[in-house]
């Protein structure tokens, strides 16, 4: 049944809208400096390209989780320069656990 049809029979009920910026900004500064720090510091030292945990950038939270990426600069044996690589993460927060997410929306892999 359309949006239309569910107003006009009144029972359509609108998703929830999303969280609004002043939350995704509160939850990133819990994740740089707050009480998700730890959290985001030990998954951080665990990668393998070891970034900078307080880099932090919260991309989105629905339900349960929390999605970010933290930015960071390795090198490569065939590159003669740095270059710019994102570790994508998926937090959530009631089971105080993070995940490594594999690019965008790919596959969770347990740290």
């Amino acid at each position: 049944m359309s949006h239309l049809a569910q107003k006009i029979a009144g029972v359509y009920v609108a998703d929830s809208p999303p969280p609004s910026a002043a939350v995704v900004a509160w939850v990133q500064e819990e994740c740089r400096n707050g009480c998700f720090s730890r959290l985001i510091s030990n998954f951080a030292k665990s990668q393998p390209e070891n970034p900078d945990a307080t880099l932090a950038i919260i991309e989105s939270i629905s339900g349960d989780t929390v999605s970010g990426r933290i930015p960071c600069r390795i090198t490569d044996h065939e590159s003669d320069h740095p270059f710019s690589v994102d570790v994508h993460f998926q937090l959530n927060p009631a089971a105080r656990l993070v995940t490594r997410r594999l690019g965008e929306g790919g596959v969770l892999l347990p740290v």
